[in-house]
């Protein structure tokens, strides 16, 4: 039987200045596991700084429930998840990539510094000021299906 997440206890687990941007708002049903992995996603991706008005939103999204039901899918991204997604919206799998890769840019520099650091850490690539698409995928599916 698996454990209920109880959302006070993870957020009490949060560091202070982290939890100062969670409470009371939208982005506490993403850690709520009672509710379902699509809305999670949409209360995660647009709290983050992920511009809802750029196509690469319905990718990272569709990426990202995919992940959270199959940890395994990230593994082949380049030709699996990124082929799959073209298919989906008609494009091809470099615009999807490229198409993620900026949305993803834009989050950063949307994104406050502490909860990014707390999100991904040292996986932010110093010089480009973000991680890779696989990594910021990969780490928002482990917060939703993990923490």
């Amino acid at each position: 039987m698996t454990k209920r997440r109880n959302i006070s206890n993870i957020l009490e687990a949060l560091p202070e200045e982290v939890s100062e941007y969670i409470i009371n708002t939208p982005i506490e049903l993403a850690f709520n596991n009672l509710v379902d992995i699509e809305t999670r996603v949409e209360f995660l991706l647009p709290f983050l700084g992920v511009p809802t008005s750029l196509k690469a939103y319905e990718y990272i999204k569709y990426a990202l429930i995919e992940v959270c039901k199959d940890e395994d899918r990230i593994q082949n991204i380049t030709t699996g998840l990124y082929q799959e997604i073209s298919d989906k919206y008609g494009s091809t799998p470099s615009r999807v990539e490229r198409a993620m890769r900026h949305a993803i840019d834009i989050t950063f520099t949307r994104m406050d510094d502490t909860v990014s650091m707390w999100l991904f850490g040292y996986s932010v690539i110093p010089k480009k000021g973000r991680c890779s698409n696989s990594e910021f995928i990969a780490r928002l599916a482990r917060l939703l299906t993990k923490f």
